[in-house]
């Protein structure tokens, strides 16, 4: 039995692209790796201030505080000139289908096709790529939340995808 199509309009605001960025960024282990690199940066600068010249600790305290501060920085600017260019998303789900559309442009997905969704405390994601992502803001969905969850918690296991499940409630009944 097909489902009926879950209509969503939303643009994401400049906070839910912030946290996607920061989330794309800074989660798993390339995360961790980038803020241990940054760890080590800052701890050599303190360990080494009385052995090497001042530019060079400077350097090195610049260099550390790159993730932990300025790249944080960075991704608020970026996601706050990404919102300024976007413009309303209209996104059509059903048991099968993602489709959305947004000025003259279109794009369907099939759930299958979806390398990884992940479901937080403000969106749905829905990566396409390891690098491009759908975002659907939870605040949007109104009256839609329990019929998106019970589409995904209907979703084969065959599916090539990852459901954080410890993000994505139970629907319920």
């Amino acid at each position: 039995m097909k489902q009926s199509k879950i209509v969503i309009k939303c643009q994401p605001n400049v906070s839910e692209i912030y946290s996607y960025l920061l989330h794309h960024t800074f989660y798993g282990a390339m995360g961790a790796a980038r803020l241990g690199m940054s760890f080590l940066f800052l701890m050599t600068a303190y360990f080494a201030q009385n052995q090497v010249n001042h530019f060079l600790i400077l350097l090195l305290v610049l260099i550390g505080l790159l993730n932990p501060v300025i790249t944080p920085v960075w991704l608020y600017f970026k996601a706050l000139q990404f919102h300024q260019k976007q413009s309303i998303i209209t996104y059509e789900l059903d048991s099968e289908n993602v489709l959305a559309k947004q000025g003259n442009e279109h794009f369907s997905c099939k759930w299958s096709s979806f390398c990884k969704i992940i479901w937080t405390r403000k969106l749905l994601i829905l990566y396409v790529s390891s690098q491009k992502a759908l975002l659907i803001p939870r605040r949007e969905m109104n009256s839609n939340e329990g019929s998106i969850r019970d589409v995904l918690s209907r979703l084969p296991e065959s599916c090539n995808l990852k459901l954080c499940k410890e993000k994505f409630p139970a629907a319920q009944h």
